[in-house]
């Protein structure tokens, strides 16, 4: 295909088209009077002729079907293709669908968040509260017990 492309580049012509495989060669030179030679070549001659009916049998298939069996395979193509498309609008949706369930989800849990966050910062504000407060009793404590050895002594 590369060779073609360069050879249109380069605006050089086509190569003739080659006749040689439509040829019925002859027998060799040596062997024009040899009757299996002769045999071989009308066996040959055969086989192209054959295959030359066949060829023509199918272009005429293809002239007498072609046309329909193109138009049928280009609407099975067509069908396939809205077929497609509607899957791919079908796992668009649940896809959309997917993602809104998942957004609602994660903004609940956001919320959830931010609540128990706020539920432990009161917690964590008032546990520090009562350690102060502990700490006040026990300096008061220590500050009784204190007031009472020196009254004793």
């Amino acid at each position: 295909m590369r060779g073609e492309f360069e050879r249109v580049a380069a605006r050089q012509p086509m190569d003739t088209l080659s006749m040689k495989r439509y040829e019925l060669p002859p027998p060799p030179p040596g062997k024009m009077t040899d009757v299996a030679a002769w045999g071989e070549c009308v066996d040959n001659s055969m086989a192209q002729l054959e295959h030359q009916s066949t060829r023509i049998m199918n272009l005429e298939l293809m002239e007498e079907y072609g046309a329909e069996a193109w138009k049928e395979h280009n609407a099975l193509l067509q069908r396939m293709l809205t077929h497609s498309q509607a899957q791919l609008q079908d796992l668009k949706k649940e896809i959309q669908e997917l993602n809104w369930t998942r957004k609602n989800m994660q903004t609940k849990a956001g919320e959830e968040l931010r609540h128990l966050e706020s539920s432990w910062v009161s917690l964590v504000s008032r546990n520090y509260e009562i350690e102060q407060a502990c700490v006040l009793l026990e300096a008061e404590i220590v500050k009784l017990e204190h007031e009472k050895e020196t009254q004793e002594s």
